[in-house]
């Protein structure tokens, strides 16, 4: 099998159709934040407190061959346990 590549045109659209669903999903998951009055500046900072944790301490992330970055000896989860759903 030959593999030709796309017309730049259908990749575009392609594109602005990927960025159309993840605006419909960003604003769904922000409608219902509201809804719900669930804290995302706490539950980002949560997460990115728990990503963070996977860096060792010279600095480093341990990574597999595909470039994943790995849960180190100092990982945590992520403590989400403050966000309680509220029915508006």
């Amino acid at each position: 099998m030959i593999h030709t590549q796309e017309p730049e045109h259908d990749i575009q659209e392609t594109v602005e159709a990927m960025a159309s669903e993840c605006q419909r999903l960003a604003d769904a998951c922000f409608a219902s934040a509201l809804l719900y009055d669930i804290p995302l500046r706490a539950v980002y900072d949560a997460i990115h407190a728990s990503n963070m944790s996977k860096v060792t301490a010279n600095g480093h992330c341990d990574r597999r061959n595909d470039g994943t970055i790995l849960k180190g000896p100092g990982y945590r989860e992520a403590d989400l346990s403050f966000v309680t759903l509220r029915a508006a």
